[in-house]
């Protein structure tokens, strides 16, 4: 039986846990799972879409001032750096950066993998600072089996610090990046 401070913490119950102990998600963690992909995915379509929106307002910016030099100094030597900057480069990264959004959002399926974590918890608190050097916040990462976790502050009064722990959490495509607590499935104590 999986500690309830756990349990209610992380949103797991008795099946859970039981299928993360033999390597499998349970339907309800596999909704979830899907249901922060798909969440994911429609925030990447967005991000796309203003990322390109920002590329086409540097076209804009081009032909304006191309149009506008045109007209005023019958010159186009003058509109040349804008064409360039603003018709060329500014489009090529920003509509690129928007491309490559769209189509990490709409590759084939990602795959999720179960993973375990086992060890002594270490949950540590970093202040974060702004540009004028003052306190800007605080930043919490749960370091357990050489893994770690960004989590907030909460867990504190969940996990003992010190105390031995297994966590049951889920990678998306083999990115074993900086976690966060929303990939954790399940946890208990050993």
């Amino acid at each position: 039986m999986a500690d309830s401070k756990l349990m209610d913490y992380f949103k797991f119950d008795d099946a859970d846990l039981q299928a993360n102990r033999s390597g499998q998600f349970t339907k309800k963690q596999t909704a979830r799972i899907l249901k922060g992909d798909k969440s994911s995915r429609i925030w990447d379509n967005l991000g796309g879409l203003i990322l390109i929106l920002i590329a086409l307002i540097g076209v804009a910016v081009a032909v304006v001032v191309v149009g506008l030099a045109a007209l005023k100094f019958s010159d186009w030597r003058f509109g040349i750096p804008f064409v360039v900057g603003f018709g060329c480069i500014w489009p090529l990264v920003w509509g690129g950066l928007g491309v490559r959004s769209f189509i990490y959002s709409s590759s084939s399926k990602h795959t999720f993998k179960l993973a375990k974590a086992q060890g002594v918890v270490n949950i540590e608190s970093r202040q974060t600072y702004d540009s004028n050097n003052r306190v800007d916040g605080v930043v919490y990462t749960l370091h357990i089996g050489g893994k770690n976790f960004k989590v907030d502050q909460s867990l504190t009064s969940v996990m003992t610090q010190g105390a031995q722990y297994v966590i049951y959490y889920y990678i998306l495509d083999d990115l074993s990046a900086l976690i966060s607590t929303n990939n954790i499935l399940s946890a208990e104590s050993v």
